[in-house]
């Protein structure tokens, strides 16, 4: 049977990326230039990072099993080392066992290289690029129109001759055809131009961002599979057995080491099986009470083979760590998220920080001259009080408005509160 709560289980939210509300742009009033606008302003500084990606479920508190927590291998390999022996008492993050790690530092090398390239493409593309392919496109049309303008003022000239009888009517049929297919191709050439300048242009721009980005996602994955490589114990504990032996092969998924979990307090969540298949033994979990006085960190230690014939869940059991706080009482149900993943990279910014415009996310980035520049931003995450987002011109260091952005005017002069 699994556990009584599962009645109250909140809908499981996975972080997504959110649509914003917020005040409308407005211009500044007519009559004075928004450079003349001042106003006092709340400023912070973009820094580089990601967003914890989070399942939410409610967790309810029990005394933390005994039986052995297995650690199973997260990638093929080669047994190259363990640390650790039948009996020793560990602590979380302890290195249990490590696999051949060459083939995949290879790939990881690749896998930097790739990123490289790929972002020195797209920063010619914005730099040079894009623009040089317009003006050749633009350059090949003139010469194709100067081409079937010659064509046609020889076809003109035949035909005279024609009328004249000093040439033949097959002479006159074919000038006249190739000033029709030089026509042609100078009209195809001029569109070809003309489409490029409309839409080409940010087609080829967005192809090189995502190139960057499928770059960046694959050296996440090697970056993954060289970390796998190094198997951790995902609690504190004592190694109750070493089911592995330095120089065996081993599979994906392969059995490699028992730990016995420290008595303490565990947490038990029911899932639906579509969410725990997002879960393994090793993640990151918490607990908050409804106040949000006290938090309560722990790490899963299993998921359920299978699924409770009356309730349709997985049952999920975890370890509290210890803490120097008050402990949760047993039985206690408490809202909880499990860290599945981590956002793309990019920069964190304050959700106040935001702006919406005809549908589009923005903010207010304050250059040299203390100038509010309204600047378009993509947002790839949000969490409760910041998110993650990347624009034109964007850096880590760059200063965006917080407060006193409501409806600030594109180029207003600011300046921080507090200042003179």
């Amino acid at each position: 049977m699994l556990l009584g709560f599962q009645a109250l289980l909140a809908p499981l939210v996975f972080f997504s990326i959110a649509d914003f509300s917020g005040a409308e742009i407005e211009s500044a009033p007519s009559g004075v230039s928004p450079a003349e606008t001042q106003a006092r302003v709340k400023m912070v500084k973009l820094r580089e990072g990601t967003l914890p990606i989070a399942l939410h479920a409610l967790g309810q508190v029990s005394a933390s099993r005994q039986s052995p927590a297995t650690i199973m291998a997260l990638a093929p390999g080669l047994v190259t080392q363990i640390p650790v022996h039948d009996g020793e008492e560990v602590s979380s993050g302890t290195t249990l066992v490590r696999l051949d790690e060459r083939a995949a530092r290879s790939e990881l090398r690749k896998a930097r290289s790739s990123l490289a390239l790929a972002g020195q493409e797209l920063q010619y593309g914005e730099k040079n690029g894009l623009s040089q392919q317009q003006t050749e496109l633009e350059l090949a049309a003139h010469q194709a129109r100067v081409r079937a303008m010659q064509a046609r003022q020889e076809h003109e000239r035949l035909a005279r001759l024609l009328a004249k009888s000093l040439i033949s009517e097959k002479a006159a049929t074919e000038a006249r055809q190739a000033a029709e297919t030089s026509g042609r191709e100078a009209d195809a050439a001029e569109r070809k131009a003309a489409d490029y300048g409309q839409s080409g242009k940010a087609l080829d721009r967005a192809r090189l961002r995502d190139k960057e980005e499928e770059a960046r996602a694959a050296l996440r994955l090697a970056e993954l599979q060289v970390e796998a490589l190094t198997v951790r114990a995902p609690l504190a504990g004592r190694v109750s057995r070493v089911h592995v032996a330095v120089g065996q092969s081993i599979d994906k998924g392969a059995l490699l080491v028992e730990l016995q979990a420290h008595a303490g307090a565990g947490a038990l969540f029911a899932l639906a099986p579509a969410q725990a298949s997002r879960i393994q033994p090793g993640m990151a979990f918490r607990l908050v009470d409804a106040p949000g006085s006290r938090t309560f960190q722990g790490t899963i230690l299993a998921v359920g083979g299978g699924v409770d014939a009356e309730t349709g869940l997985v049952r999920v059991e975890g370890a509290l760590d210890a803490g120097d706080g008050p402990a949760p009482y047993l039985g206690e149900i408490l809202p909880g998220e499990i860290i599945t993943g981590a956002s793309p990279p990019g920069l964190l910014a304050p959700l106040g920080s935001l702006s919406l415009s005809d549908e589009r996310a923005f903010v207010h980035q304050v250059d040299d001259k203390n100038q509010a520049r309204l600047t378009a931003v993509e947002v790839l995450a949000r969490g409760a009080e910041s998110a993650v987002i990347r624009g034109p011109g964007l850096k880590s260091g760059a200063r965006v408005i917080v407060e006193g952005n409501y409806n600030l005017p594109d180029g207003a002069t600011v300046v921080a509160q507090g200042e003179p």
